[in-house]
């Protein structure tokens, strides 16, 4: 009897489509809504980054510059250093906690190099094969760090190569 009443009422058969699609509508609008908030109320942390020395052919030097001897102006290739970077987590009141197992990446000036900071947030990286081009004083070396749960940290002039 049900069977036979819901054949001849078409009205049930034709409706149910388009309420399935406003249903599916609505709870997708709210889906992305509830995304949306949750991302903003997640937001990474940010960190800073420091070269606290460089060693180059032997010598210790503190600070963030590679200071390349050379006479006149020509280009000096085959530039290998080690720079020793810091990664703490940037607060309001400046540098805080050091970060353990960011990715720390140097490029620039043709070289390259990259590591891990450790548990004291220590990342030790060999650049290697830097050219300083001639007639230029200094090649300027981008810091990159990334990691998990923090928003990506540049310093486009983290270590210039000079020219001296």
């Amino acid at each position: 009897m049900f069977k036979n009443r819901w054949l001849k009422d078409r009205r049930g058969i034709e409706g149910l489509p388009m309420r399935l699609i406003i249903i599916l509508v609505v709870a997708i609008a709210v889906l992305a809504a509830i995304m949306a908030i949750i991302n903003m109320i997640g937001t990474n942390k940010n960190m800073t980054a420091e070269c606290a020395k460089i060693v180059y052919n032997g010598e210790t030097y503190d600070g963030f510059q590679v200071p390349v001897d050379t006479t006149g102006s020509e280009e000096k290739t085959g530039i290998t250093f080690t720079a020793y970077i810091y990664v703490y987590e940037l607060t309001k009141d400046g540098p805080g906690d050091p970060i353990s197992g960011a990715k720390v990446s140097i490029s620039g000036g043709n070289g390259f190099g990259s590591g891990t900071t450790d548990g004291s947030g220590l990342a030790t990286i060999t650049v290697s094969n830097c050219i300083l081009p001639e007639n230029a004083d200094e090649v300027d070396l981008k810091i990159e760090v990334t990691k998990s749960g923090y928003n990506k940290f540049v310093d486009e002039e983290g270590i210039k190569i000079v020219r001296i």
